[in-house]
């Protein structure tokens, strides 16, 4: 495009030179080769222009597509890393103490992977809480719990070892004070 404008100018500048006198003819040479020198700078400063903004958009999209891939990548692994290690759940029969009586507890805990995630606690047949979350505030073992219900065990448990961790109590929580509902669990015993 810039090559055309060149030569157009230095057309114009020949044709203008033939049909004058021959001071005309360098005077308007000289003019057509200053605009021609201008359009050439002009369109290198354009070319030059779009070149770098062109260079920042793609190093802009670069960069934006480096954090969007890694961020999907980290999300894929984590993703995958679930599959992999999936989410499971066991139930657990324990025999706490509760209103002064032994009682049957279960306890049905879901697992992603490794980490506890969600506990369901039934009392004699009934339900008293489901999907009680982690307390990732609570240290001192692990604790489930929701606005009102509280469930806690005497250690952290994984798949593996849920089986052998002892509830400590339930307690359901109250505006003045607090009801212990179960305690002093043991695991149930096996039947044979």
């Amino acid at each position: 495009m810039k090559k055309l404008a060149l030569v157009s100018t230095i057309a114009a500048a020949l044709m203008l030179g033939a049909c004058s006198t021959a001071s005309d003819a360098g005077t308007a040479m000289v003019d057509g080769m200053k605009s021609a020198g201008s359009a050439v700078v002009d369109g290198a400063k354009t070319a030059g222009g779009a070149v770098v903004d062109g260079a920042k958009a793609a190093g802009g999209a670069v960069v934006d597509g480096a954090k969007a891939t890694g961020s999907a990548v980290s999300s894929g692994v984590e993703t995958v890393k679930d599959a992999m290690m999936g989410t499971s759940t066991q139930t657990i029969s324990y025999v706490c103490t509760a209103s002064g009586k032994k009682a049957n507890v279960q306890a049905a805990y879901t697992f992603n992977g490794e980490k506890p995630q969600l506990a369901t606690v039934i009392l004699d047949g009934k339900v008293l809480a489901t999907n009680l979350t982690v307390d990732s505030a609570y240290l001192d073992g692990v604790q489930f719990s929701d606005s009102k219900n509280v469930w806690t065990l005497s250690e952290n448990i994984t798949p593996s070892t849920v089986a052998k961790v002892v509830p400590v109590m339930y307690t359901l929580k109250g505006d003045q004070a607090d009801t212990i509902v179960a305690k002093h669990c043991e695991l149930a015993p096996v039947k044979k």
